[in-house]
């Protein structure tokens, strides 16, 4: 057994680790209200939080009293705990809100800086450069079009005029039907 000091010592250190870990808490309640996570992110937030401050217990355990587990090490944790959440729970929310708005209000500003600076420029270049683009390519496509019916239509023509006359089988050349109303006899002149 440990002399009467060790033993305060230890027991002031894990006092100590319980005000440490009602901190974490207040510090993951904060940031979990503040942020809604779902479900499945307040799920794994959870187990996050809790390997933490299985660590945390197991270093101070181990730093205070080389391992060896005794009453005093659970009840010295439940009296930090207890006291930081009657004494500076109510402070330390304050703060931790307080923060919380001072980064959120710091994240607009760098925000609406960035989309004023680097997006509505580019998103101003994209613009200009759709509108040159449209502007000249519209002419292009229509004579793109233009060009594509005219060859169909000189190949169709063309095509037509290449195709050989054809001929009746039954006479050899081209006659007038007037032909065979006069009659036979010199030519007219």
């Amino acid at each position: 057994m440990a002399p009467v000091d060790v033993q305060v010592y230890q027991f002031f250190v894990m006092v100590l680790a319980g005000a440490i870990i009602g901190a974490l808490y207040d510090i993951y309640r904060t940031f979990r209200l503040m942020t809604k996570p779902g479900q499945w992110a307040t799920a794994i937030y959870d187990t996050f939080f809790w390997l933490v401050t299985t660590a945390l217990v197991l270093a101070a355990v181990f730093y205070a009293s080389w391992g060896e587990v005794r009453a005093y090490v659970f009840i010295g944790m439940v009296t930090g705990a207890l006291i930081y959440f009657k004494l500076a729970s109510p402070l330390v929310l304050k703060l931790l809100k307080a923060i919380w708005q001072f980064c959120a209000a710091v994240y607009r500003v760098i925000a609406m800086v960035f989309y004023y600076v680097v997006v509505l420029p580019v998103k101003f270049v994209i613009r200009i450069i759709g509108r040159i683009l449209i502007t000249f390519t519209i002419p292009f496509i229509a004579l793109a079009h233009l060009a594509r019916y005219t060859a169909a239509w000189m190949k169709e023509r063309y095509s037509k005029l290449r195709e050989e006359p054809q001929e009746d089988e039954g006479q050899d050349e081209y006659t007038d039907p007037e032909d065979h109303k006069r009659p036979p006899g010199p030519p007219i002149v």
